[in-house]
């Protein structure tokens, strides 16, 4: 296969790229915003484009061009944006004979709509989904706080801002436009990920389920547990069918009060794909599998235990 892999300096690109290189018959290309030189990740691929931010009016006709020219079948997204920018792009993609390997447009525009989420799983007797409101559709002042708010649109914990008195609501109403957020009460308690992979065909899902120990201020799991938790693995299986999920995503759960909540669902690899990997079941492959119009592996086993990340440095060439 020949894989076209964007935002290699995001923290999922190692183990996304160690994963396909494994098979000596893929030939990958990775791309990033920055150049060779600053993106460790880069000496891994066969061949590296820098491209400008997926923002730009050139992102897509970029992508493009290096489809063309390094004969690419498939193009995996790493980062949100990337995601978001190519999803609208499909089209013009299928038609130049590439694949998409991400979810329907539907499902992508789901994930992201904190508000539809809700809406759509308010009433669910297994899914417990954080009560949600919209912002600009309500009066703010009568709100019992804490409260966390959200851009309705929302991806990789960007332009959250907590209200925890009457200084921060104001301070809210009068900095933010509220018409683009929602509100959620703050709840405390331990983060949850589940990284699922599921083929759209058959229905067939595999989860793995982590706890983050530590966890960065943008939500990467950087110490986690790896551990089996029926209840969370079953509602992300529903949540994967009944928004059609197609491959491998990720959804967060906090556990409040004796019970776990949907946070969020990123609809890529997470950045802690490379823990499920270690676990023993290779959610890139499989992703692909998704693609190729193949089945997925049955599911396995695996042990509980602590696990970390670490970082290094490496001299560039």
């Amino acid at each position: 296969m020949r894989i076209l892999i964007t935002a290699i300096g995001s923290m999922s690109s190692e183990a996304v790229i160690g994963s396909l290189k494994q098979n000596r018959n893929n030939y990958i290309v990775g791309c990033d915003i920055y150049s060779k030189n600053w993106i460790a990740p880069s000496i891994l691929v066969d061949s590296f484009y820098q491209v400008p931010f997926a923002s730009n009016d050139n992102f897509v006709n970029d992508i493009l061009s290096i489809c063309a020219k390094e004969k690419i079948e498939y193009i995996i997204p790493l980062t949100d944006p990337e995601i978001d920018r190519l999803s609208e792009s499909r089209e013009i993609l299928e038609k130049n004979s590439l694949t998409l390997c991400i979810s329907d447009k539907k499902t992508i525009m789901m994930c992201r709509n904190k508000m539809s989420l809700y809406s759509l799983f308010q009433a669910d007797k297994v899914i417990n989904i954080i009560p949600t409101i919209d912002a600009s559709m309500t009066n703010l002042n009568t709100l019992n706080l804490p409260l966390i708010a959200k851009p309705k649109l929302g991806r990789s914990s960007e332009g959250i801002f907590k209200i925890f008195c009457e200084s921060d609501l104001r301070y809210f109403i009068n900095k933010f436009p509220i018409e683009y957020y929602i509100l959620q009460p703050l709840f405390s308690g331990e983060i949850y990920t589940v990284d699922l992979i599921r083929n759209a065909i058959s229905g067939n899902c595999f989860s793995i389920v982590r706890q983050e120990l530590i966890r960065t201020v943008n939500g990467a799991g950087i110490t986690i547990k790896l551990t089996k938790n029926d209840q969370i693995s079953e509602m992300a299986k529903n949540i994967s069918k009944k928004i059609d999920i197609k491959g491998c995503v990720n959804f967060e759960f906090i556990k409040h009060d004796q019970k776990f909540y949907l946070m969020d669902i990123n609809p890529r690899f997470s950045a802690g794909i490379a823990f499920s990997l270690i676990a023993g079941y290779n959610f890139v492959v499989n992703h692909m599998n998704c693609f190729k119009n193949m089945e997925i592996d049955p599911p396995i086993e695996y042990k509980e235990q602590i696990l970390s990340k670490r970082y290094y440095e490496i001299q560039n060439k």
